[in-house]
């Protein structure tokens, strides 16, 4: 190849910006500061937006993890970043769930969670809210954990067809199985803290 004065091509993948600010949207306080530890559920919601490659494009996921067990409440899909694809993944966990009044929200500074219409859904709800810091993903360790997990076991393995959220349920199933399994591993956890001695089993 040298000698014939050619080369491989390399190639440079673009990988969408998930959290684009609104320079005129107002920012909260980030109220949680890194403190990920709950009493029970439905008291903290961590919120994230990710993308998975398909042969199409870009498939969006915008997920809502409940932090007291690390559950997943809420989960949605699309083939774009407007303020209602965060807006599917609240009403599922909103459906679901029913949390009472002053559950903490957190988000980073996406203008899909700092949009008025966003706003006003947590303030209909009663919601306390709170964002991270610009460019900061330790601000959200979970979700970034979650993801990490969902693209290591399943995305980066599976090369998805479509970018159609309706063909595209795996993805969702499969988030929720490992959303499940985290959620025994702790609650295993937490009970061996507890009760030293006692061996709980996963089954």
């Amino acid at each position: 190849m040298r000698e014939a004065g050619i080369q491989g091509k390399m190639v440079c993948k673009h990988r969408p910006h998930t959290t684009q600010p609104h320079p005129t949207h107002p920012v909260v306080a980030n109220v949680l500061d890194r403190y990920f530890t709950a009493k029970r559920s439905n008291e903290v919601w961590l919120t994230d937006i990710t993308y998975i490659d398909t042969a199409e494009g870009f498939l969006y996921l915008a997920a809502i993890m409940d932090l007291y067990l690390r559950q997943i409440v809420g989960m949605a899909m699309a083939d774009h970043l407007r303020t209602n694809l965060v807006e599917s993944a609240l009403d599922m966990a909103l459906t679901q769930h029913r949390p009472p009044h002053n559950l903490l929200h957190y988000s980073d500074r996406g203008s899909q969670y700092t949009s008025f219409d966003y706003q006003k859904r947590l303030s209909a709800s009663h919601m306390t809210v709170s964002t991270s810091r610009v460019g900061n993903c330790w601000d959200k360790a979970p979700m970034e954990s979650f993801w990490a997990t969902l693209k290591r076991e399943y995305a980066d393995v599976v090369l998805l067809p479509t970018l159609k959220p309706g063909l595209n349920s795996s993805v969702t199933s499969w988030a929720f199985t490992i959303a499940t399994v985290v959620i025994r591993l702790w609650a295993t956890l937490v009970h061996i803290l507890l009760n030293p001695g006692d061996s709980p089993s996963l089954h």
